[in-house]
């Protein structure tokens, strides 16, 4: 049966793998001397001198040195799997457009990331013992021959009767085992769901109930089911082998298929028992092998849908290129829809967005407003259409650079606490100035250019830290998607007189994604969608401004 596992070890790390190989298999045949050594002595057929004693020592440490070889081989191809499988699907998610990956989920990703890989490389470094045991049965087999080659040629014979019994159990446990991973990946979401909505459960008894009921208890019961049938059926696999070399083992020592007299009959008998601790390690191993690849296929079977919806993007490792003057963000024709035939579509949109200008972005729920600035931060890439920026169209070749220029800040944006600014000299200075200015000093500190205490505060507070830090990275263009919906009056009106007159005069264009009615007067534009479509453009709110101030003068 071929094993991508296997094939996968090989390719990564040859020399540790061929390393572990041949120590284990060192390992095998020297515990092998050592017992037909001890039969020997008891036999008298060794000398009793201090040469037996060499012997003996020699073989050990041959047998300890070869043991702590395949270990040590195996625990440095378990650290090569995890950063192997890690960096992979890392760089696969980092390439994958971000619509693909809410396709995929956060669920799976995380699964495969943390739980899967780690399953991975526990698994890995077991197979050592199954190596040597697999050498210690072989070594024990050739030496049985050697004392009983009818005794050896009988339990040969079973194990070609026992072993596509043997697999065909172990196949279905793999079946079983993959089936029960595939299923944890959705208990996994809905316990995600159960801490991320413990608030709405602990106000709605019914609902709690539910959940608990629909979303929990079924899928955890479907998946300990799954799990419990994969595990009988390992253990069937594993007892039918033994109770096959049980039976050879009694039939030969009934019916006396030894032949060559008491002394030998004995010490082969006594192999023969010996073999099954062994044989037993054997078989864990390959069970082991079986469901650690069952795991090994799910982790590969995402990074080939990763691999196969990213994009090789030019990643400029020169982001000064983003500092090139540019002043206007074009939209022709730009286009987008989602995978649900039935569902929502975008655009076709016409639109151009000048650098030093505020613009207001409205509409209800679901009208676009999102999906229009995921497409402008390219987040989205458009299904028709195109971007540009001055003649400049946005395409591979340059996209991650066009992204370098924006500065987003979504509704479930992140809030890292590392601080990024191009002069990391001057950055935790006005990361304080700026904490001090939104009254957040004694909440949040600064200290060698990361956030401190950031976890016990409140879903505005987070996000005002979100803005301190989209201020200290100085970017081009800024987009904010109701920011100030989670913020009080007095940091509404700072937000919107303040700081967003204050990213203007820094040359910035700046998008707002807002519901609020009262700051117009800040905006130069105000676009709104309704359905996907772009419904209206206001521009003589600017127009009625400078009249105003015209005639003040």
């Amino acid at each position: 049966m071929r094993n991508e596992l296997v094939y996968f070890l090989i390719r990564l790390v040859p020399g540790h793998v061929a390393m572990a190989v041949v120590s284990s298999i060192l390992a095998g045949i020297s515990t092998v001397a050592l017992f037909a050594f001890i039969f020997s002595a008891a036999r008298g057929a060794v000398p009793g001198d201090v040469h037996g004693l060499l012997i003996f020592v020699s073989l050990a440490v041959v047998f300890i040195a070869c043991r702590s070889l395949a270990a040590a081989a195996m625990t440095h191809i378990g650290g090569a799997v995890v950063g192997r499988l890690r960096d992979t699907l890392i760089a696969g998610i980092l390439c994958t457009p971000y619509r693909q990956l809410e396709s995929i989920g956060t669920p799976r990703l995380m699964g495969a990331l943390t739980a899967d890989v780690q399953t991975i490389a526990v698994g890995v470094p077991a197979l050592v013992h199954g190596g040597t045991s697999f050498a210690v049965v072989a070594s024990l087999l050739a030496y049985m021959t050697w004392l009983s080659p009818v005794g050896a040629a009988v339990i040969a014979a079973s194990a070609i009767f026992g072993i596509p019994i043997y697999w065909n159990l172990v196949g279905r446990a793999a079946r079983l085992s993959y089936s029960a991973g595939k299923l944890w990946e959705r208990l996994n979401g809905n316990l995600d769901a159960l801490v991320a909505g413990i608030k709405q459960l602990r106000l709605n008894r019914a609902r709690t109930s539910q959940f608990l009921s629909n979303d929990i208890a079924s899928a955890q019961a479907e998946f300990l089911k799954l799990r419990e049938r994969a595990t009988l059926t390992t253990t069937l696999a594993t007892n039918t082998a033994q109770a096959i070399f049980l039976t050879v083992l009694g039939a030969l020592l009934f019916l006396q298929y030894t032949s060559y007299g008491p002394a030998r009959g004995v010490e082969f008998f006594f192999a023969a028992i010996y073999l099954m601790g062994p044989l037993e390690g054997a078989i864990g191993a390959v069970t082991s092998l079986v469901h650690v690849g069952a795991v090994f296929k799910r982790n590969q079977e995402l990074g080939l849908i990763l691999l196969s919806s990213s994009r090789q993007e030019d990643r400029e490792q020169d982001m000064s290129k983003s500092k090139i003057s540019w002043q206007q963000v074009r939209l022709d024709g730009v286009t987008y829809s989602y995978d649900d035939p039935a569902g929502f579509a975008f655009g076709p949109i016409d639109l151009v967005l000048t650098r030093g200008e505020i613009v207001f972005v409205k509409g209800g729920n679901g009208s676009g407003k999102s999906t229009f600035a995921k497409l402008l931060s390219t987040l989205y890439e458009p299904a028709g259409g195109s971007i540009l920026i001055d003649e400049s169209r946005v395409d591979e070749s340059n996209r991650q650079s066009y992204r370098e220029r924006f500065c987003c800040i979504f509704d479930d944006s992140y809030v890292y606490e590392s601080i990024q600014a191009d002069e990391s000299s001057t950055a935790d200075d006005v990361a304080r100035a700026l904490i001090s200015e939104w009254s957040m000093e004694g909440r949040v500190d600064v200290y060698c250019s990361r956030l401190t205490n950031t976890l016990a505060l409140s879903r505005g507070q987070k996000k005002k830290l979100l803005l301190i830090l989209a201020a200290v990275e100085d970017r081009d263009i800024y987009v904010f998607d109701e920011w100030a919906a989670d913020q009080d009056a007095a940091s509404r009106k700072k937000f919107y007189f303040e700081f967003l007159p204050r990213l203007k005069r820094d040359g910035k264009l700046v998008v707002v994604l807002t519901h609020d009615e009262g700051f117009d007067e800040v905006a130069d534009r105000i676009i709104k969608f309704h359905d996907g479509r772009l419904v209206a453009v206001f521009d003589e709110i600017i127009e009625a401004r400078d009249s105003s101030l015209a005639a003040s003068i």
